[in-house]
């Protein structure tokens, strides 16, 4: 046993003189009295009980030399075998993923409540000369206290952690913990976790691991994500995934909400160590919120993984300038686009630039050299330019050729338009041909975003000669060019807590992560000091003895 205070062992000194009181005799005063009548019985019975009054001196004096040895004991502050006469420097790392928020059970508190309280009687434990930090793993990771010794700073400070259901955050949470124990010599690092997260994360030789919770069953949705297609925007793909750790029997629904109506109820039946997994197909050009949610389940821990929710955003609005004389067919396939905002102007009326994000439709006129660098579209152009020079002309061509997989020409037939005449062009340099006429280029341009701004397209013959506009495939073209002007979104995704929170399987002990360790149960003052029970017992010793002098049981 190691002693903080050994000096205190002087005061046992104090003994001396208690024995010394104790030694000293009292001697019987001497009086005159008018008869020994009534004194001789008493002389008789003090001779007799003179041997256990001497006793009743000794217990006396026995109980207070002990109570000495207790008082000088609590003084020298004692430290159990366990525990050094160093200061104490420990970051705790809370472990704030999705799987610290499980049940252990009916009635019983989550792996993070039971996390918190570890800590808690861990910050009981502090002695006056040890010191603690503690740590939140979210992502960024969060510093709830820095290096303190006050109990009460820390306690205040774990009243504010919160379970952020992020578990890639442990990782640079570990990272900073180290950066934190730096500053202190032989600080140690102890992270509260239930040990879920992934194989990768590897916590170290210099890291303790004290593990809350045991596996339980759970059903979740691992992903949830959603996108717009490219190929038609006002389409939304969505999909959705679901784990099981095998012990969900029961009957489980899917239901897919949208802007909070139910439109879709999927049973799920799980194959053998596979997640249940579903497609949708919605269709939406608004801003739509989308909603996952499982039902109908039993004996499930975890409840932050039973729904998910996104929101994609409404189709970007696309300014279309038309420069040419009134033409119904074209504004009427105009206005069936959606979200597109479309105006005519004349030849002469040309604004001197273009709008930013627009496409400008030039019909029978060149363009200005201004909009060499914005999106253009040219109908059948008279006038060489920047796009190529004409050739001649070419009498009733036909379509021998068109790119199928070009994503202006997606689900156009092209083969079949009827075409009365045509222009012949020799194409700008580096530009593509996507629909021609035995050699000659019908449909061409410079369409792929680059280093090059210019993006412009090129239709060699004028639609009062064909029969394009009588087909559904001029509007499809016309749409097709608008949506490639598009931003392009990135998909919109839930953050779901993923496979492993969801399975609640506990990574499994390596050589590289120490020892993991059951949470402590004991009570607060299973942990108090050895001079704190020392003084206990001194108190309930003075109580005993008071009570046994004046009982005249000792004196």
């Amino acid at each position: 046993m190691t002693f903080l205070f050994p000096g205190a062992a002087a005061l046992l000194a104090l003994a001396i003189p208690i024995i010394g009181f104790y030694l000293i005799r009292t001697r019987l005063e001497r009086r005159t009295v008018s008869t020994l009548l009534f004194w001789d019985p008493l002389a008789v019975s003090a001779y007799q009980t003179a041997l256990w009054r001497r006793l009743r001196r000794w217990l006396s004096l026995l109980l207070q030399l002990l109570l000495l040895a207790l008082l000088v004991l609590a003084l020298s502050q004692p430290l159990p075998p366990w525990q050094t006469p160093e200061p104490a420097s420990t970051v705790f790392v809370l472990d704030g993923s999705a799987s610290m928020l499980a049940r252990e059970g009916k009635g019983k508190p989550s792996r993070w409540e039971s996390g918190r309280e570890l800590v808690r009687s861990r910050i009981a434990q502090l002695r006056p000369f040890d010191r603690m930090a503690i740590l939140e793993s979210g992502n960024p990771p969060r510093i709830l206290s820095g290096w303190t010794s006050s109990r009460r700073t820390l306690d205040e400070a774990l009243k504010t952690a919160v379970a952020t259901g992020d578990g890639s955050g442990i990782a640079s949470a570990v990272d900073l913990a180290r950066q934190i124990a730096s500053t202190q010599k032989g600080t140690r690092i102890e992270i509260v976790s239930d040990r879920v997260w992934p194989d990768a994360f590897k916590a170290g030789n210099e890291v303790s691991v004290t593990t809350v919770g045991r596996p339980a069953p759970n059903v979740g949705i691992t992903a949830f994500s959603g996108r717009r297609s490219p190929a038609q925007p006002g389409e939304i793909a969505l999909s959705g995934e679901v784990a099981s750790t095998g012990a969900a029997t029961s009957p489980l629904s899917v239901e897919l909400h949208r802007d909070g109506r139910l439109i879709d109820v999927q049973s799920v039946v799980f194959e053998a160590g596979k997640p249940w997994r579903h497609e949708w197909t919605v269709r939406s050009d608004d801003a739509a919120k989308f909603e996952l949610r499982l039902t109908e389940l039993f004996d499930d821990a975890l409840d932050v993984d039973n729904a998910a929710a996104l929101e994609i955003g409404p189709l970007t609005t696309i300014p279309v300038l038309l420069v040419s004389d009134p033409e119904p067919f074209l504004e009427a396939a105009l206005e069936s686009l959606p979200r597109v905002a479309w105006r005519r102007v004349g030849a002469s009326e040309v604004p001197a630039d273009p709008e930013p994000g627009s496409l400008t439709i030039f019909r029978k006129t060149a363009a200005p050299d201004a909009y060499a660098a914005a999106p253009i579209l040219l109908l059948n152009p008279s006038d060489p330019g920047f796009w190529g020079t004409p050739l001649g002309a070419v009498d009733r061509p036909l379509v021998s050729e068109f790119d199928k997989n070009s994503p202006l020409l997606r689900h156009t037939a092209m083969a079949s338009i009827r075409l009365d005449s045509a222009t012949k062009w020799k194409p700008a340099a580096g530009a593509t041909v996507s629909a021609e006429s035995f050699g000659d280029p019908l449909f061409f341009g410079r369409w792929e975003a680059g280093s090059d701004p210019r993006r412009w397209l090129l239709l060699a013959f004028d639609l009062d000669s064909s029969d394009l506009v009588l087909r559904t495939t001029f509007p499809i073209l016309l749409g097709n060019v608008v949506d490639s002007l598009r931003p392009s979104v990135s998909p919109a995704v839930n953050r779901a807590p993923g496979v492993v929170e969801t399975l609640l399987v506990a990574a499994s002990a390596d050589a590289t992560d120490a020892a993991a360790q059951p949470a402590a149960a004991a009570p607060v003052w299973a942990f108090l000091p050895l001079w704190w029970w020392a003084v206990m017992v001194a108190a309930a010793l003075f109580a005993v003895e008071w009570s046994l002098f004046n009982r005249r049981i000792t004196e």
